[in-house]
């Protein structure tokens, strides 16, 4: 009996290698190893001038120069602040407003305002509002530009220092901010407490960029954090209106 034909062809010769094989001698390490950068993995440095924000993370750049305006009729308001934390220089804010509405009665500190990290809150007056731009580092940016009115705060966390008091904190950001700011007047710390934590509060009036500011300034001893509490008007304000910064310092609390 005839055996049906066997229908399967002869293979063919073998084809070419597919994609996604290894590569001849395995995935090696390149020459060298996968080593850290020159100078490891260090936080940047501070530098010669770091670009457009007067005192960035990356190197002390000089100030931006603020042309007002020469419309008529119009209360030019200018706000500059330089801010210092330990573990990077914070950027100088300014805000500039043409106030051409009457300004209304100022109200007490009683609306709860929360932090960008949703860790720490303030009271402020129903007349203040959230501000932008005013340091890259805060955690809470508010005021009114219509009153030269503004106050930031930076939170820091303690796992970042070693046996670091408030005391020493509070100098350390002190004396880095005369270095940078041209101050006139430093009070002595008057000890605070700020919901229930300690803090330290001084008084300051110093110039930027050729504009006089007062300062309320506020270091708290947190429980995780150490956090600064920067508020501040125009000099020619400030003693009619440190007290009330002072006041809406004093709501600050952590969540």
């Amino acid at each position: 009996m005839n055996q049906p034909p066997n229908h399967q062809g002869p293979w063919g010769p073998p084809g070419p290698q597919g994609p996604g094989g290894p590569p001849p001698g395995g995935f090696g390490q390149p020459p060298g190893g996968f080593g850290a950068p020159p100078g490891g993995f260090g936080p940047p440095g501070y530098g010669p001038p770091g670009g457009p924000q007067p005192f960035g993370s990356y190197g002390y750049g000089g100030a931006p120069t603020y042309k007002p305006s020469k419309s008529s009729g119009a209360g030019i308001v200018i706000a500059i602040i330089a801010v210092i934390s330990l573990l990077g220089i914070a950027v100088v804010g300014a805000g500039v407003y043409i106030a051409k509405k009457e300004i209304s009665a100022p109200s007490a500190p009683t609306t709860p305002f929360a932090s960008k990290d949703g860790k720490s809150e303030i009271r402020i007056p129903s007349e203040w509002a959230r501000l932008n731009s005013l340091n890259d580092e805060a955690v809470i940016e508010v005021g009114n530009e219509r009153r030269e009115e503004y106050l930031i705060v930076i939170s820091e966390s303690k796992e970042d220092f070693s046996g670091m008091a408030l005391d020493k904190y509070a100098d350390l950001c002190v004396g880095g901010m005369k270095e940078r700011v041209k101050l006139s007047r430093v009070s002595e710390p008057k000890k605070v407490t700020i919901e229930g934590k300690s803090g330290l509060q001084y008084e300051m009036e110093g110039t930027v960029d050729y504009v006089n500011i007062g300062y309320v300034v506020t270091f708290v001893d947190g429980d995780k954090n150490f956090h600064q509490i920067m508020a501040w008007t125009m000099k020619s304000q400030f003693n009619d209106k440190k007290q009330k910064l002072a006041e809406v310092t004093s709501t600050f609390r952590e969540r």
